[in-house]
């Protein structure tokens, strides 16, 4: 018997269970394996089921973080998650928030309560479809803000809002997944981190926008120079998480970045560049942490 082996995420390898097999020992998804490693050989035994409840109940007071108390029994790997809250005007904002987690919907709503369910199980494979989606949304919001401070085109921001939604879904998707398997394999940790500061690039790129477009950040010669450098830093990164080589094409991006990124640390920035250049340089310096990941 034969199979293929897959690559999730940048250093993980899979390969699929024969189906006989899986339906004569009854595994199901969330089931726990034990993989023993013999010099080539490697033998696979039905272990302990340690499936969680896949049901959570979370109470919510107010609509402040409500996203947030939602996301996370979903990333947690949470099938259903049923939410109890004191007023029903909360269920539109329940609503948009579930509209960004793939797969889930809300099945069964009252005036205290709504149960959100997934309905479109995931499967390993999803992961790295959607994690390269995740990639290009931060190569191609990256741009858009590049092409906005270069040419000061204020219709941007439906366009950058839009793309940080959607690498929020993404995000999510690729955490829950990994979240899933993270227990198994030490290089789920890594990759955890990377889904999650790609994310929140997306967030420093369209608050930068928001600063900028309210008239609270001035745009210098210094602040256009560290746009540009961001915008490359992030499409060096980005390829090189999409690249098979990625250890050589790293040590190149090291070094462009000491290059070009050091010697602007010394530049003075007045007040009203600063809410500018501190988004510009969370933005780089992510960048850099990302790189240390691979």
């Amino acid at each position: 018997m034969k199979r293929k082996v897959n690559r999730v995420g940048t250093n993980t390898l899979t390969v699929s269970l024969p189906t006989k097999w899986t339906k004569n020992n009854n595994i199901v998804k969330g089931d726990e394996l034990l993989v023993e490693e013999e010099g080539n050989k490697l033998t696979i035994l039905k272990g302990k089921n340690n499936k969680k409840s896949e049901k959570k109940i979370v109470e919510i007071k107010g609509d402040n973080y409500l996203e947030r108390f939602i996301a996370v029994p979903c990333i947690h790997g949470y099938d259903e998650v049923k939410v109890i809250f004191d007023s029903p005007d909360v269920i539109a904002r329940i609503t948009r928030s579930v509209n960004r987690f793939i797969g889930f919907e809300i099945v069964e709503q009252d005036e205290k309560s709504c149960l959100i369910k997934n309905i479109a199980p995931e499967l390993e494979e999803d992961f790295q479809v959607t994690f390269n989606r995740l990639i290009h949304v931060v190569s191609t919001i990256s741009t858009e803000f590049r092409t906005f401070i270069e040419n000061e085109d204020k219709t941007k921001f439906k366009t950058i809002s839009g793309l940080r939604d959607l690498a929020r879904k993404f995000q999510i998707f690729c955490a829950r997944l990994i979240h899933k398997n993270i227990e198994t394999d030490s290089c789920n940790f890594q990759l955890y981190y990377i889904v999650n500061v790609l994310q929140s690039i997306t967030w420093d790129f369209k608050e930068a926008y928001r600063l900028y477009s309210e008239g609270n950040a001035n745009v210098n010669k210094c602040i256009k120079e560290y746009v540009k450098i961001a915008d490359n830093n992030i499409q060096e990164i980005t390829t090189i998480l999409l690249s098979e080589e990625k250890k050589d094409k790293m040590l190149d991006f090291k070094k462009y970045h000491e290059a070009n990124y050091n010697p602007l640390k010394k530049i003075d920035i007045s007040n009203k560049e600063a809410p500018m250049y501190k988004f510009l340089t969370e933005i780089i310096g992510k960048s850099q942490m990302i790189g240390y990941q691979i």
